[in-house]
């Protein structure tokens, strides 16, 4: 799985990475500080580190050279991004590639974009997927034949419309209203007829009016000639009321509107724009960071007051344990002369060659000599270094474990192989390893050995088969 990490404490961290977790198919981190950030290296191994030019006064550039110089040929490719410092420049063998996170999230976007593709080379065809664009549906507007059909035959089953005969003229129609015509009953009249309907019943001024603008009228149906000059039945001469004639309608086929497609809402609609968002979001993480250091600070302040006021009356601060002590010696003692000593014993704070014993008795036998450096300790968290005449002790802790152990010699001195098997003896209980495959790089040669299964050494010399002047010890994880 590629992996690709952010050690950043800005916001828009955050944003970049939803933004590329939708086009890469790789798994991206984020994380606010550089102890994390050395975590996340050492375990997941990234192809691609995209790392803050500065974060609480550490400088990336300084993480960056301590990767590169525990984990060699695989390390990872750094990304130097910085908040708008025109003395940011390219670093050769470190930082190829400057992103300026003050800049426009899209150039911002592009310009990251660009630094990712170089660093993965034939990587990024496997891992991008370019967001698919939406494609309007094709709908046809045209109405159905079925629907054209059922029309028709309804017209025809009325019974009022019946197709003029040809050559004739279309019949002169005043604006008055139209009287039904005698052929319009005898439908009714003839035998085998349909039967009336009830609901057709209508008075006479019920008939619409129709004007002269029309077109034509249909013809009435003409009244069979079989029936002419003959009385017709008795059951059959009842008053037969008439039917209006309803005008024809034509009915236009439906009108099919094609949806719109839904538009995909970009970075660049002036309804929403993509600069506001993300001054709004900057806004609620920087409040929101600032509520919670108010917090903490509340909660140092009361710690701290907590902690004098016990001070203050267990009497640390204006001696009275010792007045206290003065005073009961008398009764328990006669002679007060020779409890002077014990009472300056009892003065002397106990915790804290306590404290530095445990701290001795927790290093290698090899660096219990040597000098600890606080002021590199707290440049850099998680390191500690030791110092002697002519060596320089560095470990690296993390999660409460040694991760790594640099031994440099100073002075132009040099390490014998029997030290380095004093302090494989010391950190792994053997002092054998396997040596690797040896290689020139940055002015030295550098030499790679394993103890299978607990350990990887780097030996670095001056020359070929030269003295060792550093060694570098990282336990397996």
């Amino acid at each position: 799985m590629i992996n690709l990490l952010f050690i950043s404490n800005s916001p828009r961290a955050e944003l970049l990475r939803v933004h590329f977790q939708q086009m890469l198919k790789i798994r991206i981190d984020v994380v606010e500080d550089f102890d994390h950030g050395l975590k996340d290296v050492f375990e997941k191994r990234p192809v691609a580190v995209c790392i803050q030019e500065q974060i609480t006064g550490i400088t990336g550039e300084s993480v960056a050279r301590h990767i590169q110089l525990l984990l060699g040929n695989g390390a990872p490719g750094f990304v130097l991004m910085h908040e708008g410092n025109a003395k940011a420049k390219p670093v050769p063998g470190l930082f190829s590639y400057l992103v300026d996170l003050n800049a426009p999230f899209e150039v911002v976007c592009e310009a990251l974009r660009k630094a990712l593709q170089a660093l993965l080379g034939d990587q990024w065809d496997m891992v991008y997927s370019a967001p698919p664009e939406a494609e309007s549906p094709q709908i046809e507007l045209a109405a159905t034949s079925l629907l054209a059909d059922q029309l028709v035959d309804e017209l025809i089953e009325e019974g009022f419309v019946v197709a003029p005969p040809q050559n004739s003229k279309p019949a002169q129609v005043d604006d008055q209203t139209v009287k039904p015509v005698e052929g319009m009953v005898v439908e009714h009249d003839l035998p085998g007829g349909p039967v009336a309907e009830p609901h057709a019943a209508k008075t006479v001024s019920d008939v619409p009016v129709v004007s002269a603008a029309s077109d034509a009228l249909e013809a009435p149906v003409p009244r069979d000639p079989l029936m002419a000059g003959k009385q017709p039945p008795a059951f059959l001469q009842q008053p037969v009321l008439e039917r209006p004639v309803r005008p024809v309608v034509q009915q236009q086929a439906p009108t099919v509107v094609p949806p719109v497609p839904e538009q995909i809402k970009t970075s660049e609609d002036a309804t929403v724009p993509v600069e506001e968002l993300l001054s709004v979001f900057e806004e609620k993480y920087r409040s929101r960071k600032r509520l919670v250091r108010g917090a903490v600070s509340v909660l140092v302040l009361l710690l701290v007051g907590t902690l004098l006021f016990w001070m203050k009356q267990r009497g640390t601060f204006d001696g009275r344990t010792g007045d206290v002590v003065k005073q009961n010696l008398p009764t328990r003692l006669p002679q007060p002369t020779g409890v002077q000593p014990q009472i300056s014993a009892v003065r002397t704070p106990a915790p804290i060659p306590q404290a530095v014993t445990q701290k001795a008795d927790a290093l290698p036998s090899f660096i219990s000599q040597a000098k600890p450096d606080p002021l590199f300790s707290s440049k850099k968290p998680g390191w500690s270094r030791y110092q002697s005449v002519s060596r320089d002790y560095r470990l690296f802790h993390a999660d409460g474990r040694l991760r790594a152990v640099q031994i440099i010699a100073v002075k132009d001195s040099r390490i014998p192989v029997s030290e380095l098997k004093q302090v494989l003896r010391d950190l792994t209980g053997k002092d054998q390893y396997q040596s690797g495959r040896q290689e020139h790089k940055r002015g030295v040669w550098l030499e790679r050995a394993t103890l299978p299964g607990q350990a990887d050494l780097l030996i670095y010399r001056s020359a070929s088969n030269g003295p060792i002047k550093a060694v570098v010890f990282a336990p397996t994880p």
